[in-house]
Order: structure tokens, then C-alpha cells, then sequence
């Protein structure tokens, strides 16, 4: 396909989405917790998570709090196919919550959709976060934000699936991270981002913003286009105990749909020393992709899951519940009823609304 059939290619896909956002009627939203707290340091026995739309969590136990992927700039489908783009603070002031306690920011892939609205986050909302992320994130982040505020984790560092390495049949495990340690761990897991659309029976697909940013840019980019994917990752995520080696709750979180094995833990016994307490999984794209969400739910038994980026993201954010739309070429009706079946019988679900917030008791391993 030559370049500008390409460049059409993705017009026309983009143009005839642009009119088929779903309605919500029919679909088990949950509201979550009852006048869920802005900010707390409530303790150690529960870990608290608040879904902020997108790919976006705030995730606390006492006195540790990180976020993934906050976005609420949404610009339209249209401006992200012809225009600029950029980050809209106001939106940010309004539907953020308390996050100056946050230390971590992490980022499993760059779209812009999972990372514009980070400078300003970081700058003016969380401070004193660090924000990890493949090589790319960095050097997209690098053209706002100081060198030590950011923290790149190469792709060596990877965890690796099984069943994607001949030398590793079940997989290896990678690096935790943050390296001083503390009441958080987490580990990124080597994934794949779910083509955006396919045709003829998957014999052609399409997957927009692929690419990766090798060099520091000198300032963010303006279109959807420089928002380059980077490396997709999955990252498991634990709550430690006093000890800083106990893994009192346990948390998977993926948010790009990927073909299994991708984003899977290895089998490497790390499932086995603790099992997955919560998994976040994302909604688009399980229906371009061979295994998903099957193969996530068989390999983590999570006692609990939260279905993720599942509204429309190409509508501003708003608080009038009759303004909520799926996101178009999407249906998280069948995403559940492929789910359902797979999950353990001590597990339940979720499929939140934005703002929606959680708390999960912290149980003994096992």
C-alpha cells in the first residue's frame, strides 16, 4: 500500500467510526463505592482504586498512591485525524482528583491518549512523581519534564511471556522496579498493542501510531501522528508488606488488548508465590486479536477484575451520566460474556463508570 492510499486508509477508517459510538442502554455500568473520598490515608487493610476513564487509575494503600495513563483531554476523532491536539488543563482541574501524593506514573505504551496529558500532571498535580515507561516515553516526556523525573525501562528489562522465547519456554522474569524499593513494586511484561481495525477476515489490518521515538524531542507533539506507540508493555504491580518483601496485594494491568501470550506473566512462579488480586483489562481491540481476554484470565485466576478504555474517549468528559457512549467498534457486552465463563468461581467484575471508585480488602497470600 503506497503512502497516500495509506494515509486514506486511515481516513476512511477513522471518518466511518466517527458516527458509530454505542449506547450505553443494557450494559452493567458500576457506580462503585458510595461517595468515594477524593483523598485518603485510610489503612494498610484495604488498597483503594478509583477508574478515571480511558487508561486512567488511581491506585493508594496508606501512604502509597501511583496512577496509569490519567487522560481527560479527549479531543475529537476528527482533530486527532486532520488537526492538532494538545492537552486541556481545564478538563484536568475538573475530573482529577487529589493525586499529590502520588509517586509513580506508569505508562504501557505512548499513544496520546495514554500520555498527553502527563506533563501537566506532573507538573502541576503530582509533583514529585516519577513517570516509567518504555525508551520512548522518555523521549517524548524529555521535552517538558527533567531528566530525573523520568525513569526508562529498556526492554531488556522486560519481563518475557512464555511461549516467546525458544531459550525460556515459561518465560523470564524481569526487573522491579522502583530500584530504592519501598511499599510499591512494580514490573513491566512485554506486550503488543491490538491492530485498530481489520478487514477480509484479519487478512488486512491496521494499526495507527505504531513507531517508536529514538531520539529526546524538543518539544511534544502537536498531531496524533508524533504520539508514536513505543513499546507496549503490561505491568504487574504489588503492595508490599512491613517487611518490603511480602506481596500483600496483587495487581495486573494491561491496557492494549494483545494476542496471547503477549502481556501475560511468565511462568516463572511468580503467579505462584501470589496470586492476582485485581486485574484491569482493556475493552478495545479483544475482537482483532486471537486469545484475548482468555488467555489472561486462565494464566492470572484474578479474585477480581475491572474492565478498562471502554467509553468513548473521542467525547469530552462529563458529569451528566446521559452524555456516556461506548467507544466506537466496540461492544462490551460480548468482551463480558467471553469473560464471565473463564473467571474463577470466588471472582466478580466491573465495568466502571469514569470517576467510579473501588476498595478491595487485603487477603493472606496464596
Amino acid at each position: 500500500m503506497n503512502p497516500l492510499n495509506k494515509v486514506l486508509f486511515v481516513i476512511l477508517i477513522l471518518v466511518t467510526a466517527a458516527g458509530c459510538a454505542g449506547s450505553v442502554k443494557g450494559l452493567p455500568i458500576n457506580d462503585g463505592v458510595e461517595k468515594f473520598p477524593l483523598y485518603t490515608s485510610e489503612s494498610r487493610d484495604h488498597v483503594q482504586v478509583q477508574y478515571l476513564g480511558v487508561g486512567g487509575f488511581l491506585i493508594r494503600r496508606g501512604q502509597h498512591a501511583l496512577l496509569t495513563a490519567p487522560f481527560f483531554s479527549n479531543p475529537s476523532m476528527f482533530r486527532v485525524a486532520f488537526g492538532k491536539i494538545q492537552s486541556d488543563p481545564l478538563l484536568i482541574e475538573k475530573f482529577l482528583p487529589t493525586v499529590f501524593d502520588v509517586r509513580h506514573i506508569l505508562v504501557a505504551h505512548t499513544h496520546y491518549d495514554h500520555l498527553m496529558d502527563i506533563p501537566y500532571i506532573a507538573q502541576y498535580r503530582s509533583p514529585y512523581a516519577k513517570i516509567y515507561g518504555c525508551p520512548t516515553a522518555k523521549n517524548i516526556l524529555g521535552s517538558v519534564l527533567p531528566e530525573d523525573r523520568l525513569v526508562a525501562i529498556p526492554p531488556d528489562a522486560f519481563a518475557k511471556p512464555a511461549g516467546i522465547l525458544e531459550s525460556s519456554p515459561e518465560g523470564a522474569p524481569g526487573k522491579w522496579w522502583p530500584e530504592e524499593g519501598g511499599g510499591i513494586r512494580f514490573m513491566a511484561i512485554e506486550s503488543e498493542h491490538a491492530p485498530h481495525f481489520c478487514a477480509y477476515d484479519h487478512a488486512l489490518c491496521v494499526r495507527l501510531f505504531s513507531g517508536k521515538v529514538e531520539k529526546q524531542l524538543k518539544t511534544l507533539p502537536y498531531t496524533a501522528y508524533g504520539w508514536k506507540e513505543g513499546d507496549t508493555v503490561t505491568y504487574l504491580i504489588d503492595f508490599l508488606g512491613p517487611d518490603g518483601k511480602r506481596v500483600d496485594f496483587r495487581i495486573f494491568y494491561q491496557d492494549a488488548a494483545a494476542t496471547a501470550p503477549y502481556g501475560i506473566p511468565p511462568q516463572s512462579g511468580l503467579l505462584d508465590q501470589k496470586r492476582i488480586d485485581l486485574a484491569i483489562l482493556c475493552v478495545p481491540g479483544f475482537n482483532e486479536v486471537e486469545g484475548y481476554p482468555e488467555g489472561i484470565i486462565e494464566a492470572t485466576r484474578p479474585r477480581f477484575v475491572l474492565l478498562a478504555h471502554w467509553e468513548d474517549f473521542f467525547r469530552p468528559p462529563s458529569d451528566d451520566p446521559d452524555d456516556l457512549r461506548v467507544v466506537p467498534g466496540s461492544n462490551p457486552t460480548i468482551f463480558i460474556d467471553r469473560m464471565k465463563p473463564l473467571l474463577p468461581p470466588d471472582a466478580d467484575y466491573a465495568l466502571p463508570r469514569p470517576g467510579a471508585g473501588f476498595r478491595f480488602r487485603v487477603v493472606d497470600s496464596d
